[in-house]
C-alpha cells in the first residue's frame, strides 16, 4: 500500500486492476481528487453489482463533491460565467473527471434487454461510439505511425486435432437434434436474426447451414439459436433446452483445448461429465461417440497405460529375480504388469512463445555486441531489455509464468502431481463418508 501511494504522489498513467484500486479507494492509499480520469477495458462486462461499477460510483460521487465544495468556496464568480463553466464539456471533465470505456466485442452488447443502457449507466457515460477498422479516422490513425506486426500460425498437435473434430461432432449431433424438437430456429449463418430470410428446414445446401470445423470456432452459432429462441424459450421443451445450453458448452470447449494444458481441460470434461450424470436433463452428447473420442483423445495427452511382460529369469546359482522387459525367447512369461506413464503433452504455444522469447534474447545480444564495437561509450546489458506479455486472463498468466520460470519439464509434473494430490483427496473423502474399508499406502 504504502509503494503504490508513492507511485500514485508521482502522477502518470497507471495499468491496474480493479480488485487492487477498490481497495487503494477504500483505504484511502489513492485519492480520486487527484485522478483525472479512469479508462476501462472490457466494458462488455461491466454491469450495476460489478468491481467497475462500484470503482465509478466511488469515483464520480466523491470527485463531484470536492467540484462542490470548491465552487461554493469560489464565490467571487459572477453568474454568467458560471453558467458557462456548467455547460462547457471540457471544463466538466475536468472538475468532475472523465471516463472512457472500450470493448472490442461488440456483438455481445446486442444480448439481453437494453443491454446497452445499462451497461452505460453502470459507465456513468452518456454517448455510445461504434468504429470499425476500416473507420477513415480509425484508418489515418494506423497509417501514421504504422505499428510493426509479426503473425505467427502454430498448427496443433494430431490429438488436439482429433480433439476438435470430436466436438466438432458433437456439435452437429445436438443441432441435429435440435432440428427435430424445434421449428423455429433460421439454420442461415449468413442471417442470425431470425428473419425468416434463410433456409427454414435446414436442410439445404452445405454452404448455407452446414457447420465446419472452422466456422465452428470462429461463429457465435450458439449465441444466434439463443436470440432467436429467447421470446419463445418458456415453449420449449426441456430437453431442447438442453440442448442449447450443449451447445454453448461445447463452444467454450473449442477455445479452452487452446487455451488451457492438457491436464485443466481434462478436469474440465470430467467435471462437466460428472455434473451431467447427476442432472435431471443429461447432456445428450456425452452418450454420442464422438464424445468417448474427446474423453480418450484427452486421456491420451496426459498419460497412458503400458504393459509390459514380467519374466522370471534364472541364475547359475538357482536364485530368481524380476526384470521387466520385452519378451526374451528362452524364458517363459508369467504374466503381464501395467503401468501408467506420463505423457503431459504441452501446449504448442507454450513453445511457440518460448521460441519466440528465445530469439529476442539471441538478437538483442548480437545487437550490444555490435554497439560494443562501434561505440565503447553505450554500456547496454541484454538483462535490461524488457519483453511486454499480453494475455487474456489471471489464469493464463501463472500458467505462461509458469512453464517460462521453471521450464517445461517442472511445471507440467508439478500440475501432474497437483492434479494426482486432488484426485487421491477425494477418493479419500470418499471412502470414509461411505464408509469402505480402504486403506491408502502411508495411512
Amino acid at each position: 500500500g504504502k509503494e503504490r501511494s508513492l507511485l500514485y504522489s508521482r502522477g502518470g498513467i497507471f495499468l491496474i486492476t480493479s480488485r487492487i484500486l477498490i481497495v487503494d479507494l477504500l483505504t484511502h492509499v489513492a485519492s480520486p481528487k487527484d485522478i483525472d480520469g479512469m479508462l476501462v477495458a472490457h466494458a462488455e462486462h461491466v454491469h450495476d453489482q460489478s468491481t467497475e461499477a462500484f470503482i465509478l460510483r466511488i469515483y464520480r460521487t466523491q470527485k463531484r463533491m470536492a467540484a462542490t465544495m470548491n465552487t461554493s468556496s469560489t464565490n467571487n464568480m459572477s453568474d454568467h460565467q458560471h453558467d458557462s463553466t456548467n455547460t462547457n464539456p471540457i471544463l466538466q471533465s475536468y472538475r468532475y473527471g472523465f471516463v472512457k470505456a472500450f470493448t472490442d466485442a461488440p456483438d455481445t452488447l446486442m444480448s439481453g434487454f437494453a443491454r446497452v443502457d445499462k451497461i452505460l449507466k453502470s459507465l456513468f457515460v452518456r454517448r455510445l461510439y461504434i468504429y470499425p477498422r476500416f473507420h477513415t479516422v480509425v484508418a489515418e490513425e494506423l497509417e501514421r505511425n504504422p505499428p510493426i506486426v509479426e503473425e505467427m500460425h502454430q498448427s496443433l498437435s494430431p490429438k488436439m486435432i482429433h480433439i476438435q473434430a470430436a466436438i466438432a461432432a458433437a456439435v452437429q449431433t445436438c443441432i441435429r437434434e435440435i432440428k427435430k424438437s424445434t421449428s423455429l430456429i433460421n439454420w442461415s449463418l449468413n442471417d442470425g436474426s431470425g428473419n425468416g430470410n434463410g433456409d427454414k428446414d435446414g436442410a439445404g445446401s452445405g454452404g448455407r447451414d452446414g457447420l465446419t470445423l472452422e466456422n465452428c470456432v470462429t461463429t457465435a452459432f450458439d449465441l444466434m439459436i439463443s436470440r432467436q429462441l429467447a421470446q419463445d424459450w418458456h415453449r420449449l421443451k426441456p430437453t431442447t433446452k438442453q440442448l442449447v445450453n450443449d451447445l454453448r458448452q461445447l463452444r467454450t470447449l473449442f477455445h479452452y483445448l487452446l487455451q488451457y494444458d492438457c491436464i485443466a481441460f481434462w478436469r474440465l470434461i470430467t467435471n462437466i461429465k460428472s455434473m451431467g450424470a447427476s442432472a435431471r436433463t443429461p447432456s445428450l452428447w456425452l452418450l454420442t461417440p464422438a464424445a468417448d473420442r474427446l474423453f480418450k483423445e484427452a486421456k491420451k495427452r496426459i498419460y497412458e497405460i503400458v504393459y509390459e511382460d514380467e519374466v522370471v529369469m534364472e541364475e547359475e546359482n538357482g536364485e530368481k529375480y524380476k526384470k521387466l522387459s520385452k519378451v526374451p525367447t528362452p524364458y517363459k512369461v508369467k504374466k503381464q504388469r501395467a503401468r501408467l506413464k506420463a505423457v503431459l503433452e504441452v501446449n504448442p504455444k507454450w513453445r511457440l512463445l518460448h521460441q519466440v522469447l528465445s530469439e529476442i534474447e539471441q538478437k538483442s545480444k548480437v545487437g550490444v555486441g555490435n554497439d560494443h564495437d562501434h561505440d565503447h561509450d553505450h554500456d547496454h546489458d541484454p538483462k535490461d531489455i524488457r519483453v511486454l506479455v499480453m494475455v487474456k486472463d489471471e489464469r493464463t498468466l501463472e500458467t505462461i509464468k509458469s512453464y517460462l520460470v521453471d521450464g517445461e519439464e517442472k511445471a507440467m509434473n508439478k500440475r501432474w502431481l497437483r492434479y494426482l494430490k486432488h484426485i487421491n483427496d477425494r477418493s479419500r473423502a470418499l471412502a470414509k463418508t461411505s464408509g469402505g474399508g480402504c486403506h491408502f499406502k502411508g495411512e
